[in-house]
């Protein structure tokens, strides 16, 4: 892809499994392919850690670090973020210190590492279905194919009812 080849070719000291790792984690966060992570997609991003941000806080995040931030967040931006990270060059607290962290899981501390797991953990869980949810629904479905398997049974026998007068 053009937008990572770029990306790649100013950042040459990437390894191929961390440029495998970076270009996954970058799609992860552009939910809608569009090659830009924008203000939606920065928001999920930090809900999912367990620390969501305002719109003010996004929007002065994505005008630190993007290079065009009508657009959003380019991959571009997101590895020189990473490289700034990686050097120690954003600050503490700063857009780009927070969205480097994340964007490199790498850099994350212990605690953040956590956050980020049991935050993975929680968004699986909501679409599984306990087994007692899924027991009740199965008979909830026999309940209602028997319903429908007697309905069907009295209207075949009105019809012959109605049918022999």
């Amino acid at each position: 892809m053009a937008h990572f080849s770029e990306a790649w070719r100013q950042n040459p000291e990437f390894t191929s499994r961390e440029r495998r790792d970076l270009e996954a984690r970058f799609k992860e966060f552009d939910e809608d392919g569009n090659h830009f992570i924008d203000q939606f997609e920065l928001q999920r991003m930090f809900e999912k850690m367990g620390e969501p941000k305002t719109h003010l806080q996004l929007k002065n995040m994505i005008k630190e670090v993007a290079s065009n931030p009508e657009q959003g967040i380019s991959f571009a931006d997101f590895i020189g973020i990473v490289v700034k990270q990686r050097k120690g060059d954003n600050e503490e607290g700063s857009a780009a210190g927070m969205f480097g962290s994340i964007a490199d899981p790498s850099l994350l501390s212990a605690k953040d590492k956590k956050k980020l797991f049991e935050a993975a953990i929680a968004e699986q869980s909501k679409g599984a279905k306990t087994m007692e949810e899924i027991k009740a629904e199965s008979q909830r479905r026999k309940d209602e194919a028997e319903a429908a398997r007697k309905r069907k049974e009295e209207f075949k026998a009105r019809i012959a009812a109605f049918g022999n007068n």
